[in-house]
């Protein structure tokens, strides 16, 4: 599915991004989302694939997604994943 989405994805390449299941389509005029939004239903239904409205997340402004946050600016890493990787601790034995 990723492949179908990131192929289709790519003929409208304003910012929008897929990550296994998720299409973010980040806009900063709602109208313009809406239009965006329309054609991404569009060839998802030509390909046989639905989303679940009560899953999504439409009109907000800042989206949290597999450990980054999403917004009409970019990605950006999420602080709190790379300060647990930081803070590990380093193993003291070597396992087989």
């Amino acid at each position: 599915m990723t492949r179908i989405l990131t192929y289709e994805v790519t003929l409208y390449p304003d910012g929008v991004t897929v990550h296994s299941d998720e299409i973010l389509a980040p806009s900063d005029i709602m109208k313009r989302n809406k239009k965006h939004l329309m054609a991404h239903f569009e060839k998802l239904s030509m390909h046989y694939l639905a989303i679940s409205p009560e899953k999504g997340a439409f009109g907000v402004a800042l989206m949290t997604s597999l450990g980054h946050y999403n917004d009409i600016y970019g990605m950006l890493k999420s602080q709190l994943g790379i300060l647990s990787i930081k803070v590990f601790p380093i193993p003291r034995t070597i396992k087989a």
